[in-house]
């Protein structure tokens, strides 16, 4: 074969591997994101404990909006180690519930997907080898288990450090562009620490289920469609 005959069929094959991996990657944020979402079981206690691992105090959420003394028991909550208005607490706790609904809609499925693509695009090496074995895969070429566990770690590092991104972003933290919080953010610890304590356990749980699971153990239209 001559030079440009094989640069064309290299590049062709390359092509189709990059296809291949957008399949296989599609298939597996799915799987991961239906993981993480099932394990989020984020509530009020949740909250409470994420704030009190970062050392927010209920004299911190006090210091922004005086007048619990005055309040007495009946409009006030015990939480964070004393008592706090039961309005402020409510503000406090909002943003969060709300990010958890916004988990189960699918604008936070695409961002994450474009979040992940993005972090392929910076990650080459893993990525030449994800589009390798994707593109092996989808041919119906012989793919041993150490090279498909090996593809899942790569896949699901990328994966998880592309999530932790995310939360830590603009996606995530304009659920508290408000001026309460505004005011909040000023004494207590950066934001998406915060939020990356909250949601430390499920992504904990989708990366493993993920690693449980064999890379090539996809549906039956992955192999046929290439």
């Amino acid at each position: 074969m001559d030079p440009l005959a094989s640069k064309v069929a290299t590049r062709y094959i390359q092509a189709q591997d990059e296809k291949a991996l957008e399949a296989l990657a599609d298939y597996w944020v799915d799987a991961f994101l239906d993981e993480f979402i099932a394990r989020a079981d984020i509530g009020e206690r949740e909250v409470e404990l994420a704030l009190r691992a970062k050392g927010v105090s209920a004299d911190d959420l006090n210091a922004v909006s005086p007048g619990t003394k005055e309040a007495g028991f009946k409009d006030t909550v015990k939480v964070l180690g004393g008592l706090v208005l039961r309005g402020i607490w409510h503000m406090t706790i909002h943003p969060f519930l709300a990010i958890v609904k916004f988990f189960r809609s699918p604008q936070f499925r695409s961002e994450v997907k474009v979040a992940f693509n993005r972090a392929l695009r910076h990650e080459v090496r893993a990525t030449k080898h994800l589009a390798d074995v994707a593109g092996r895969l989808a041919r119906g070429e012989e793919v041993n288990i150490y090279e498909r566990k090996t593809a899942m770690h790569q896949f699901v590092d990328i994966l998880t450090k592309a999530v932790l991104i995310y939360f830590a972003g603009p996606h995530i933290t304009h659920f508290f562009a408000g001026g309460f919080w505004q005011v909040v953010a000023a004494i207590v610890t950066p934001l998406d620490e915060i939020i990356v304590i909250l949601v430390d356990k499920p992504v904990r749980a989708a990366a493993k289920k993920l690693l449980n699971a064999d890379l090539g153990m996809l549906p039956s239209g992955f192999y046929t469609h290439f």
